[in-house]
């Protein structure tokens, strides 16, 4: 489930990430692409319910973009990884991945 849409600045969003949690952001190229559009992109993703432990919509303050920002569940992060590398979604959206560190230093971000 999607809890409802917020307005923040994009790095108000990063800033709120856990750094021992993996991530996946839907995220619409322009003002263009619906929250509808976003949700149903994160929908057709090939995941499961318990591969997500929260997910949130998000209207970026500054450009107007929709990003869907998805907390994974501890596990799996890998297989969730190699699912999306191999799903297509509209051209005007973009999937990132963003990894936890071990430490808990940060994130590598991934655009898949």
């Amino acid at each position: 489930m999607v809890s409802s849409q917020t307005t923040r600045t994009f790095a108000e969003i990063r800033s709120a990430l856990d750094p021992c949690c993996s991530y996946i952001i839907v995220e619409g190229d322009a003002e263009s692409v619906s929250e509808g559009e976003i949700r149903q992109a994160f929908h057709q993703l090939p995941l499961q319910t318990d591969d997500i432990s929260d997910a949130r919509l998000y209207r970026e303050s500054k450009t107007g973009r929709h990003l869907l920002v998805a907390r994974l569940a501890r596990r799996g992060g890998a297989r969730i990884k190699e699912a999306l590398l191999s799903q297509r979604i509209a051209p005007r959206m973009a999937v990132f991945y963003y990894s936890s560190s071990p430490e808990g230093e940060g994130h590598a971000i991934e655009r898949l």
